[in-house]
């Protein structure tokens, strides 16, 4: 069926038992909504799982799996690309606003009363489903976005509050009491967005310091050590040749060239 406004190429309300269809793919878009019982999806080999109320986008030329397992009801709808922003949702899980909750009754009420999509009073409810969908998906997409922009000014704010006091007895509480967040979120997110826990992040810094002074400051080795954090000469020694695969007088020795073959652990650079 044809709606005017949304171009809708196929509107269906099924019931379904315990069912699966072969993999096939459409050009258009597909909106697959489970109204009632447990709907899976597997959209190229990724499964998605919908409970009722919950709806997927299926962007086109994907290849589609529909999977029930139980008695399960299903709105589906095919429209033109250009009907709808398909970037915003594809191959996204999501629940239906509960704004929209009398909307979907009386779409549901109406296609099984034998109303099409091209009834203008069903095509604006269905216009109105699939708008609040829409804004529901943006602004998940907002919220997600300012999380990660969170997350990386904290990241990045312990970095500074490192390379600031990498030569004092830092603690991962001591860094996250600077940040302002629990030492169980900094170690989350350091993991999440540098691959390293905050202790690895110190190390880090003490060597890439470490390297500096070994190169350009003639003190002793106990010196720098203690420079960078280190209580012992000893316990700086290990830390470096376990980095670098040398000890710090070989590499002061070699003006930093004998290390070539092996990049350091903190991802430093090679001469």
């Amino acid at each position: 069926m044809h709606a005017r406004w949304l171009d809708i190429r196929a509107c269906h309300l099924s019931e379904r038992g315990r069912h699966t269809t072969a993999a096939h793919r459409h050009r258009d878009p597909q909106w697959h909504l489970c109204v009632a019982g447990a709907l899976t999806l597997e959209v190229d080999g990724t499964v998605h799982r919908c409970a009722a109320g919950e709806h997927v986008l299926v962007s086109p030329w994907r290849y589609r799996r529909i999977v029930t397992r139980h008695r399960c009801t299903i709105l589906m709808l095919r429209f033109r690309s250009s009907c709808i922003d398909t970037p915003g949702w594809a191959d996204r899980v999501a629940q239906l606003p509960e704004t929209v909750a009398d909307d979907l009754r009386e779409v549901l009420a109406r296609l099984e009363g034998g109303s099409g999509a091209g009834d203008p009073t069903t095509e604006v409810l269905l216009l109105r489903l699939l708008l609040a969908a829409q804004a529901a998906a943006a602004e998940r997409r907002s919220a997600v976005v300012a999380d990660r922009l969170a997350a990386e000014d904290l990241v990045a704010q312990a970095e500074a509050f490192i390379r600031d006091h990498h030569a004092e007895d830092l603690t991962r509480r001591a860094i996250a009491a600077a940040c302002h967040c629990s030492p169980t979120h900094l170690g989350r997110l350091c993991r999440d967005r540098r691959g390293r826990t905050p202790r690895e992040l110190v190390t880090d810094e003490r060597m890439r310091r470490a390297r500096e002074l070994l190169l350009h400051d003639r003190r002793s080795i106990g010196a720098i050590a203690g420079a960078v954090g280190y209580a012992t000469a000893s316990h700086f020694g290990v830390v470096f040749k376990h980095h670098h695969g040398m000890t710090p007088r070989a590499f002061r020795r070699g003006a930093g060239r004998l290390w070539w073959y092996r990049r350091p652990v903190d991802g430093g650079p090679l001469p």
